[in-house]
């Protein structure tokens, strides 16, 4: 019986080759960002020149953050801690923010304690 059944199986894919045949997909050009869009203007500023420069900094010699910039960051758990939080005191940071919003535009969540 496993015979017959995979013998009409490979009688339906034969059968179907030309519909199962390989896709090939079409070659585009390599992308190179414009100076001026469409109608001739400048394109938008993104987020990232919007952003200062300095958005974070690295932790201080000791493992903790500058005064300027108290928000502790956590590469790894993706998770920020504010002053007063729970587990603020024992985090050692990745990275210093200097506000909250800074740290989720960075791409981290609040610590939920």
């Amino acid at each position: 019986m496993f015979s017959a059944i995979g013998g009409a199986i490979l009688a339906w894919r034969r059968s179907q080759a030309d519909v199962l045949a390989p896709l090939t997909l079409p070659e585009w050009p390599e992308f190179s960002p414009a100076t001026t869009s469409p109608n001739g203007s400048s394109p938008p500023a993104t987020q990232e020149s919007a952003e200062p420069a300095a958005s974070w900094l690295k932790p201080l010699a000791d493992g903790s953050c500058p005064p300027s910039h108290p928000i502790k960051a956590k590469k790894g758990s993706g998770i920020y801690h504010v002053a007063g939080g729970r587990f603020y005191e024992r985090t050692k940071p990745d990275r210093c923010y200097a506000t909250e919003s800074a740290a989720v535009s960075g791409g981290y969540r609040k610590s939920k304690t």
